[in-house]
């Protein structure tokens, strides 16, 4: 017997996701598998209007996971009715969910849907209005959508025969799981917790995890969403029995994927300091800058995450630390703070250039101190790597420890490096900084070095702006030609050639 409710959800997952993922083959097979197995258990209508929806005169709540977000993508398509034939072709099906996943183009006077499904047989599409076509607006018909699509280009063969496959977990998991979101209740609840309980790790098992975080993602959803009486409890202890170590360690892998990680996160906040040690055993060996940001992301929701993640800056393995270090810079972690203070000591140079951009990054007063002994009294490597770190007005608190840092600098290049990471920070007490030191300084006493002016005038060429120009101007007349030239030569870039 053919659940409405169910086949409304089916629908508007299979939308969904042929609107949001085109590319994800895998997931767009298995939205069409449950269709077509649903279509093979009777035929229905489905008639819509601008806020509801309706199946075999049947009002299904919009409430239902996806449907008002469907009823939105009929209308924009114009559709009033659907009627889609017992055992509907799966070709069909598939050119059905394409046509109403798009996005409105071509500028017709008569529905892109209609147009495609003219052809169709088993489907069939009625619109509000539909008027002929000229041939110029004639979108393709069914036959030409389906052998036109992308995801038949790539699979067309495999896409066809999965779909006509009724048997499965993945089928048995999605109706399932359809029929739990309608009923959340009923005295049969557990046993049907049990049979999704069984289902899913079957899914992890034949290397379909995707539809098996989908499926206890939505459980969580459902948990949130339930009074604190019996059903929530009974949802609670299905997921608690679910988020065993080995299923979060294979949920942990999928947060990299764009299209996974939202449901990937709520399953993983979930499971709590579980997911945490898993998550940091990843993260203890993760190259990729990308996936760490994810995976700080997730342990950014789960209270034990960031406190755990902060003690691998003390780890005895230099790459862990490194790894850490760079990845509460990215973030700008500021609890980060004392425990990159002392890998900035690390006996690892990696380690001790890595915490050294962290710390300029996050910028803090708190950090001022940290990377005040860093630039006066770590070696070369470690104090360029921070001037090339600092930046914006954030950073304005390391101003003065980067000025001091520059007038002590004997290395030509490093001290250009201080100048110009003052440039970036553009607060006026940086500038007034450069400007300073691109003077002369005394007649006979305390005269600036000419590296020193010329690092502190490529400062001012990359700070640009009304203060830096004005001073550039003042030097155009400088007692040493090798100052007027290079204050001549960066005002013709800022378009002030005389």
């Amino acid at each position: 017997m053919l659940i409405l409710e169910n086949f409304a959800v089916s629908f508007a997952r299979a939308v969904e996701v042929f609107r949001t993922q085109p590319d994800a083959i895998r997931e767009q097979k298995a939205t069409l598998r449950a269709l077509v197995a649903l279509a093979k258990l009777g035929g229905v209508t489905i008639r819509v209007s601008h806020r509801s929806m309706t199946l075999d005169s049947v009002t299904i709540p919009p409430t239902l996971p996806g449907v008002r977000s469907l009823i939105a993508q009929l209308n924009l398509h114009d559709v009033a009715e659907i009627r889609i034939s017992q055992s509907a072709a799966p070709a069909e099906l598939l050119a059905l969910l394409r046509a109403v996943a798009a996005s409105l183009s071509g500028g017709g006077r008569r529905s892109q849907v209609d147009i495609a499904m003219e052809q169709a047989e088993s489907v069939r599409v009625l619109v509000a209005s539909a008027e002929e076509p000229d041939e110029a607006e004639r979108t393709p018909s069914v036959t030409d959508a389906f052998e036109s699509a992308p995801i038949v280009e790539a699979a067309e063969d495999e896409l066809l025969r999965l779909a006509t496959k009724v048997e499965g977990p993945g089928t048995l998991l999605e109706n399932a799981m359809a029929d739990l979101a309608l009923r959340p209740e009923g005295a049969d609840m557990l046993d049907r917790l049990a049979t999704i309980k069984d289902l899913i790790p079957r899914e992890l098992g034949e290397g379909r995890s995707a539809v098996a975080l989908r499926a206890i993602a939505d459980l969580v959803r459902l948990e949130e969403g339930l009074p604190d009486d019996s059903p929530r409890r009974g949802v609670a202890i299905t997921i608690n029995r679910l988020l065993t170590e080995p299923m979060l360690d294979a949920i942990a892998r999928l947060v990299p994927a764009a299209e996974l990680r939202e449901s990937a996160t709520a399953v993983l906040q979930r499971g709590g300091a579980d997911a945490t040690e898993i998550l940091l055993s990843i993260l203890e060996t993760e190259e990729s800058s990308a996936a760490r940001r994810a995976y700080f992301d997730v342990l950014r929701g789960i209270p034990e995450g960031i406190p755990q993640l902060l003690h691998l800056l003390g780890h005895h393995e230099w790459y862990v630390v490194r790894n850490m270090a760079e990845l509460v810079g990215d973030m700008r972690v500021e609890e980060a703070v004392p425990a990159l203070g002392r890998a900035i000591e690390h006996e690892d140079e990696r380690v001790r250039k890595a915490a050294a951009v962290a710390l300029a990054r996050i910028g803090t007063a708190e950090t001022v101190q940290y990377i005040r002994n860093a630039l006066l009294r770590g070696d070369a490597g470690v104090r360029s790597v921070v001037a090339g770190a600092v930046g914006g007005r954030r950073s304005g608190a390391l101003a003065m420890p980067l000025v001091l840092a520059a007038e002590d600098e004997p290395d030509p290049a490093l001290q250009r490096d201080f100048y110009v990471a003052l440039a970036r920070i553009g607060t006026p007490e940086a500038l007034q900084a450069l400007i300073k030191a691109a003077q002369p300084g005394g007649r006979f006493f305390r005269r600036r070095k000419l590296d020193t002016r010329l690092a502190a005038i490529e400062g001012l060429r990359v700070a640009g702006g009304p203060a830096a120009v004005g001073a550039l101007e003042g030097l155009r007349g400088d007692r040493t030609p090798a100052v007027r030239e290079r204050a001549r030569r960066y005002l013709r870039g800022h378009g002030h050639a005389r």
